[in-house]
């Protein structure tokens, strides 16, 4: 369910296992500690990781690791290929947890989450777009959660901003992502 479904119809899961962590995050401030490596999180398949490559090599912010989560070999091909391209493959890593429990304790770990989709090739995300799907974005909902911020795109903060639990960035096309997720990975 999503809130884009039915006006009256309104539901995020946004209620998650939480773990002992021993370096537990703060909420609202989870870069704030400043952790030795921060892990940039987001899902393999579907998502625009071209731009998260980009970006993190136009940033060279030290200390970051991406966390692609994923069932699938998803690092091969278009997803790995987008890292190697500019230099940034050997900050990847690719988990797949085998159970719910583990898989929710490795998000929880994560300092950023990047949902990594745009009206343009993700389209069943959104409202309002052709033969759009409707769909909820599984980062949103432990994004929410988890408290983790993010940097989104525009289109996607206008449906869910409202619910967000951490800071969030807005980006209307690159230029603005790099900045967005410069600002968040110093914040």
């Amino acid at each position: 369910l999503t809130p884009m479904y039915h006006p009256r119809c309104f539901f995020i899961p946004y209620v998650f296992p939480q773990f002992g962590n021993k370096k537990k995050k703060k909420p609202q401030a989870a870069i704030g500690a400043r952790p030795k490596t921060i892990n940039v999180c987001s899902y393999g398949c579907c998502r625009t990781h071209d731009l998260l490559a980009e970006a993190l090599h136009k940033i060279q912010f030290p200390n970051v690791r991406v966390v692609i989560y994923g069932r699938t070999d998803g690092l091969k091909g278009q997803v790995f290929d987008a890292y190697k391209e500019w230099g940034m493959s050997h900050i990847v890593k690719q988990v797949r947890e085998s159970d719910y429990t583990s898989f929710q304790k490795s998000i929880s770990r994560c300092h950023v989450m990047l949902p990594l989709i745009d009206p343009e090739h993700n389209y069943r995300y959104f409202p309002n777009t052709e033969n759009t799907k409707k769909k909820l974005a599984g980062t949103i909902s432990q994004i929410i959660g988890y408290k983790i911020p993010t940097v989104m795109h525009a289109e996607l903060g206008k449906v869910y901003g409202d619910y967000m639990t951490a800071p969030v960035e807005l980006y209307n096309d690159k230029a603005t992502f790099i900045k967005g997720l410069r600002r968040i990975l110093k914040s």
